[in-house]
């Protein structure tokens, strides 16, 4: 997955801090976020969430939608 910096998507998964609910976020990807693979074997989503500010992982199962696309400066 090749995704540029400063494209802004929303993420849905099950959030382990709320009780598995499925929920979404607004992220943007930035230096830091990619695609990766745990040591237990699951696929991990790093980026950035844009209302928390920070960055946040999304386990397996999750949904991934461009939503826009703006550069940094």
């Amino acid at each position: 997955m090749k995704v540029e910096i400063g494209t802004k998507f929303k993420i849905g998964y099950k959030a382990k801090k709320h009780n598995d609910e499925f929920i979404w976020r607004e992220g943007m990807w930035t230096e830091g976020c990619g695609l990766w693979t745990a040591k237990n074997g699951k696929t991990i989503l790093t980026y950035w969430d844009i209302v928390q500010n920070g960055f946040r992982n999304a386990t397996e199962d999750f949904v991934f939608m461009t939503t826009s696309k703006k550069e940094i400066n």
